[in-house]
């Protein structure tokens, strides 16, 4: 089911590169420090704009154009 789901993201975001898939006791991830795939935007002084437990390209795309439109309207009214 983990390689399934693997392999589905790589055909749906055309993904070309290799994608490491750890095993079931998470050998990769504990030798890597446990450090999760997250994103975050930032905005100026560091205001967090977007925070993802885990990074899906479509959903950075969103919170991007998103942020972008605030800080568009934003600049308008000033």
């Amino acid at each position: 089911m983990k390689r399934d789901h693997a392999r589905q993201y790589r055909d749906e975001q055309n993904i070309r590169r290799p994608i490491l898939l750890d095993d079931m006791t998470g050998t990769a991830h504990k030798g890597y420090g446990l450090l999760p795939n997250m994103t975050w935007l930032l905005g100026c002084g560091g205001l967090i704009l977007y925070k993802s437990a885990w990074t899906r390209s479509d959903d950075v795309e969103a919170a991007l154009e998103e942020s972008w439109a605030v800080i568009s309207d934003a600049a308008r009214t000033i």
